[in-house]
């Protein structure tokens, strides 16, 4: 009984052993989609690292202590996995150094902040600071950008000449996912609608219809964003594999083929603000304003969030 127990208890230790190998071989990537991190680099432009994206939001002339210096234009980008795996574990390096730390920020240094009780500040010139900065720079350089200023116009509304009656209006707000293409359907070609290189929207004038290649989504259903009410969620569809979900492709989608609406009469104007991970699911956070006219031209703004679910490979629009 007693050496049963002593290899029973062996066995036990092993697989706790192997779990906990097992563990920290997935934890850097794991950390990093946890984390909502802030980075501040020596001339104070911030980066935000979320599960899918990373921000650049750069200091302007009026924001800098000369009045002239610019770090560019805003802009997000998307991260692959082994992107996100080498930038959490290089975090994490940050976090855990003994050498060239700061105990207060001063110009040129480095401000990481993932809450506001975990906060480390690395000299200017340390060995992690200079090669955070250049991976960051990297990623800049070599990264998928995506789109944070979006202008959406009636005039390239791929629905265009199909609101005639109430009818057809209603039926649009549908997209069948069909096998395309198909007789009487020509493909959709801006390039928002282009899955690399390969149309995914086409569209039929004589039918007054636009149809969805089934291969690349379920039924589309066209929400529309400026009349959500407060807390309120729609389903858009499904994707047929996880690459469709990658932001640079899917908000420029969504948002300038105009498969959720943005606007009323005329235009509208957005910008993406956030990432963030909510219940599973990864939210693009936007805001911005639309127009449209009485007797004047009026603007209201507008607020919402496309989010998508990795394990259904769903879509969905919330307030």
């Amino acid at each position: 009984m007693r050496t049963t127990n002593r290899t029973t208890l062996r066995i036990r230790r092993r697989a706790a052993l192997c779990g906990t190998l097992l563990f920290s071989l997935f934890l850097p990537t794991l950390a990093l989609y946890a984390r909502q991190m802030i980075i501040l680099d020596g001339s104070n432009n911030r980066y935000r690292v979320g599960q899918t994206l990373l921000f650049y939001d750069p200091v302007t002339p009026a924001e800098s202590s000369s009045g002239l210096y610019s770090g560019g234009e805003p802009a997000a980008f998307a991260l692959k996995k082994p992107e996100q795996a080498k930038l959490s574990l290089l975090l994490d390096r940050c976090f855990q150094t003994t050498e060239g730390k700061a105990s207060e920020r001063v110009k040129g240094s480095y401000l990481i902040q993932e809450t506001k009780d975990r906060t480390v500040i690395l000299q200017q010139k340390s060995k992690l600071a200079l090669e955070l900065d250049l991976y960051l720079k990297h990623l800049r350089g070599s990264s998928t950008p995506v789109p944070v200023v979006y202008k959406i116009d009636r005039h390239d509304n791929p629905w265009q000449g199909m609101t005639d009656t109430a009818a057809q209006e209603e039926r649009n707000r549908t997209i069948r996912a069909m096998a395309l293409p198909g007789p009487g359907f020509k493909a959709l070609t801006a390039p928002s609608l282009l899955f690399q290189g390969t149309p995914i929207l086409y569209r039929n004038d004589k039918a007054k219809e636009v149809g969805v290649d089934q291969k690349a989504f379920s039924q589309l259903d066209r929400p529309d964003a400026t009349r959500l009410n407060p807390g309120e969620q729609k389903r858009i569809g499904a994707a047929q594999n996880l690459d469709l979900l990658n932001p640079s492709f899917l908000l420029p989608f969504l948002l300038s083929g105009q498969i959720v609406t943005t606007y009323w009469h005329t235009d509208a104007e957005l910008r993406l603000n956030a990432e963030e991970t909510h219940e599973g699911r990864v939210c693009y956070q936007f805001h911005g304003e639309h127009h449209y006219y009485t007797n004047q031209k009026n603007t209201r703004a507008l607020r919402f969030a496309i989010c998508t679910d990795t394990g259904t490979r769903e879509i969905f629009i919330k307030e």
